[in-house]
This record gives C-alpha cells, structure tokens and sequence, in this order.
C-alpha cells in the first residue's frame, strides 16, 4: 500500500513539475521571416509560461491566454526583431524575426 501511494505521489509531482523545468515557450504566428510590403506590420504570437516578455528590449504584455500583438515599424532594409521571455526561475528563451523592407517594391 505504501508503495502504491509513493508512486501516485511522485507521478503528480513529476506532471505538475515537467512544464515548470522546460521554461517558456515562444511561438511567432505572424509575420513570417523574409520580405515585409509595408513599413508597419503585426507581429502577433504566443508565450507560455514566462513571467516577463520583450520586444527588441521593450516588455509587452500578454492577454489572460498568453497571446501578444504589436505594431512594429520597419526601417528600409534589413530589420531583426528579437523576443525574448523569461521564466520565474531567470531562464531566458529569445526568438529572432529576419524582415527584409524595400520601400520601392510597394
């Protein structure tokens, strides 16, 4: 019995455990890296669990079901955006966006 109630416990703890040592998470939805139409655009994503996100070293903040959406302005050329999240614990996870701009393919 005491066997039985040692492995219950140990696999609810290893479940509710197993998501908090992975970190945060980034998934970028929109827009794709490569070439950019206009100067302005979306960049639209989710962040799971993390404590803290920034945008090119700028904190935005996420709605109740981790979604993010904000309006960056691109200059002519190449353009890096950088999100990066971090967790309670200090880890960080960044994910780097590529947009290339050219005014005159409008």
């Amino acid at each position: 019995m005491i066997v039985v109630v040692v492995f219950v416990i140990s696999t609810y703890v290893f479940f509710r455990t197993k998501d908090m040592a992975r970190g945060a998470t980034i998934t970028i939805l929109e827009p794709q890296t490569g070439a950019a139409r206009s100067p302005a655009l979306d960049v639209r994503g989710k962040i799971t669990r993390s404590s803290a996100v920034f945008m090119n070293d700028r904190k935005i903040y996420l709605d109740e079901t981790g979604n993010f959406k904000e309006v960056v302005v691109l200059s002519p050329g190449y353009n890096i955006i950088t999100i990066r999240a971090e967790d309670r614990f200090g880890r960080r996870k960044e994910k780097k966006l590529e947009l290339v701009y050219d005014p005159d393919q409008q």
